[in-house]
């Protein structure tokens, strides 16, 4: 069967029905589509950001790395005062 053929064998309600089906299938389609087309330019900007950055990676690393060393170092320090005022406030 043709297509026309089923359409001219339905009544108005029915065919409300399919265009109403075909809408919504069209319109998850397309959410489904802008979704995947989103994960893919992400993906890219993340792929071109990789390459073109991948040169200072190490340099960021290694200044956090020192960073982190300081910051451990000072609350190491300040456990060090802590601890002696305690002892101070003990005595």
């Amino acid at each position: 069967m043709e297509i026309k053929e089923i359409l001219e064998g339905m009544n108005l309600e029915q065919m409300a029905i399919v265009v109403v089906t075909i809408a919504l299938c069209l319109f998850v389609i397309v959410k489904v589509a802008k979704t995947i087309m989103k994960i893919v330019l992400m993906a890219l900007l993340v792929a071109v950001g990789y390459i073109l950055f991948d040169e200072y990676a190490p340099t960021d690393l290694e200044m956090i790395q020192s960073k982190v060393e300081k910051s451990v170092d000072k609350a190491k320090s300040l456990f060090d005062e802590v601890k002696k005022k305690k002892e101070l406030l003990e005595d």
